[in-house]
């Protein structure tokens, strides 16, 4: 008998930490793992390739959210709701995906996370945590900002990150505009966390507003798009067998026209609502040494409003 097994390949937090400061996308935190390409697609808004596999056929989880893009053009992909400022990990599983990371993918599973609440010690009382920090990159005349403050005790935390970005379009080698490479951004996230013995219950609550990005690889561009979501999720330890649950909900409104450096004076308005709601329950039970058995029931739902 050969057991054949491949871990799902991962991006350091030391990597990202430096491919931070060049980007605003999040997909390009991918760009050094083999076997992945990027589909340009709005400054904030780049598209995951697998062994060449792209857009519905490669699985995107956001903090263990399956989010559908609610754009016929995928403009607003999975991935542009987390700014690269919050990301704590990422994954990349190529190939088909076995049914306990979601399934229904042949291209793969890429899982994007933010980083797992820490905790203060027992003798430590309330840590307070913060920063900012801001970027400039010339090409584009690019501003961005990020800001994160926490406070966790031993067993409470309350953490929050935000980032603001904003671009002009940016020139080629040759010193051409490239028009409809423009952008603006912001994004919110609030967590709150509680701890007791072995179990961890998270709330996450985040907001995204992109009031405009422009697409050269299509003919339409972004003129709104805000969405907000909240995603609970819950691990703990029985015995010896570990269960963990989610449910979240996601809300997005989505719209195109096409924007002056295109066809001035062309009106051709594009709006979209779209929502994604979904729960997973699984454990892992250890049934000897060798063998673990794992059981686990999801839902996925997404609802579409498009009118052209």
């Amino acid at each position: 008998v050969v057991r054949v097994t491949e871990a799902a390949l991962t991006e350091s937090p030391e990597a990202m930490a430096s491919e931070r400061a060049r980007t605003s996308d999040t997909a390009s935190l991918f760009s050094g793992i083999p076997g992945l390409d990027l589909y340009d697609n709005g400054g904030v808004s780049s598209l995951p390739v697998v062994h060449g596999m792209a857009d519905d056929r490669v699985n995107v989880l956001v903090n263990g959210m399956s989010l559908a893009a609610a754009c016929a053009n995928h403009m607003n992909p999975p991935m542009s709701y987390i700014d690269p400022a919050n990301v704590g990990s990422v994954s990349v599983m190529a190939g088909i995906t076995p049914v306990s990371r979601g399934g229904d993918s042949i291209g793969g599973t890429i899982a994007v996370d933010s980083a797992a609440p820490v905790f203060a010690q027992p003798s430590q009382g309330v840590q307070i945590h913060g920063g900012v920090s801001a970027f400039h990159r010339t090409n584009g005349v690019v501003n961005g900002t990020n800001a994160w403050l926490s406070a966790a005790t031993g067993n409470f935390r309350v953490g929050y990150v935000g980032s603001y970005v904003n671009a002009n379009d940016y020139k080629d080698g040759a010193g051409v505009m490239i028009k409809s490479t423009f952008y603006e951004s912001q994004n919110h996230a609030l967590e709150f966390a509680a701890r007791h013995g072995n179990n961890l219950i998270t709330v996450d609550l985040g907001y995204q507003h992109i009031p405009q990005q422009g697409f050269v690889n299509a003919r339409m561009d972004m003129t709104d798009n805000q969405a907000g979501s909240a995603n609970v999720h819950y691990e703990g330890v029985f015995a010896r067998a570990k269960l963990q649950a989610r449910v979240f909900y996601e809300d997005t409104r989505h719209v195109m026209n096409i924007l002056r450096d295109k066809i001035p004076g062309m009106n051709m308005p594009m709006d979209t609502t779209g929502a994604n709601v979904g729960y997973l329950v699984e454990a892992d039970i250890p049934l000897s040494t060798r063998d673990t058995l794992s059981v686990g029931n999801e839902l996925r739902h997404f609802a579409l409003n498009d009118w052209w």
